[in-house]
């Protein structure tokens, strides 16, 4: 007893400490549950319909991805540049309709025509009439490089659309993970495979006679769709992810 009332003053400050301290760790972490569970709800309402338009507008296989990015329509645009560059017939579609529907970003090809085996000497099959004569390789190896993507207006905003959704910072992080594999996807099939079906386009018709040159967009773009990086996986997942996240499936359940 002689102890404790010797020693009771510095007692009494490391109780105060204590409880003082647990006071406040208590306080903060009030603080922070009230705060969540202030902003849950108003978070959960902009995630939903953010998760809702993204479920909208992102297809849910391959075929509908390539219509949707406008693959189609890139290799158009990109034959009809060809067309009008070196002077050969594609068939389907008029060369000078299909180039106004080019945007402006473009990709270079590190391939020249004397890289292909051209010469000075080589001429293409006119086109018509209207779209003017036939251009010799040497007038098209001036600037040494063939520009062969050119993106349509639609490809370039479905891909903006795909970025953005990434960027927001409301969309919950595995939804974003599997959006960023799929635009990287879609860059790759749009950029190097593009390229390198094109180029490889290209390489062919400058070893055919020019009476014999004939090309078809159907047939590249068959050729495209081959060579591509498939991505059905990815976005059913992602149906799959955002069902989890928006708790379709439990809905369903408790309706039936």
């Amino acid at each position: 007893m002689l102890w404790l009332s010797e020693n009771i003053g510095w007692i009494k400050d490391i109780l105060s400490i204590i409880f003082t301290g647990a006071a406040t760790i208590i306080a903060v972490l009030t603080y922070r549950y009230a705060k969540v569970t202030i902003f849950q709800p108003e978070i959960t309402k902009v995630q939903t319909s953010l998760l809702m338009d993204l479920l909208q507008k992102i297809p849910t296989s391959q075929v509908g991805f390539m219509v949707a990015a406008d693959f189609e329509g890139t290799i158009r645009v990109n034959l009809a540049r060809l067309a009008l560059e070196f002077g050969f017939i594609v068939s389907n579609f008029n060369p000078a309709e299909e180039i106004k529907r080019s945007a402006a970003l473009s990709i270079d090809s590190s391939l020249t025509l004397e890289d292909l085996g051209a010469t000075a000497d080589d001429m293409f099959m006119p086109v018509n009439s209207v779209n003017g004569p036939a251009i010799q390789n040497t007038r098209a190896t001036k600037d040494g490089k063939i520009v062969v993507v050119g993106y349509t207006l639609q490809s370039m905003q479905f891909r903006e659309m795909i970025a953005a959704y990434c960027r927001n910072p409301f969309m919950p992080k595995k939804v974003q993970e599997i959006l960023l594999k799929i635009g990287e996807n879609a860059d790759y099939n749009n950029g190097t495979i593009m390229n390198e079906v094109l180029n490889n386009l290209l390489k062919e018709i400058l070893e055919k006679e020019p009476s014999t040159i004939r090309v078809s967009s159907i047939g590249v773009h068959n050729e495209f769709a081959k060579r591509c990086v498939h991505i059905d996986d990815q976005l059913v997942r992602l149906s799959e992810v955002v069902r989890e996240y928006l708790r379709v499936d439990d809905i369903e359940k408790r309706l039936h």
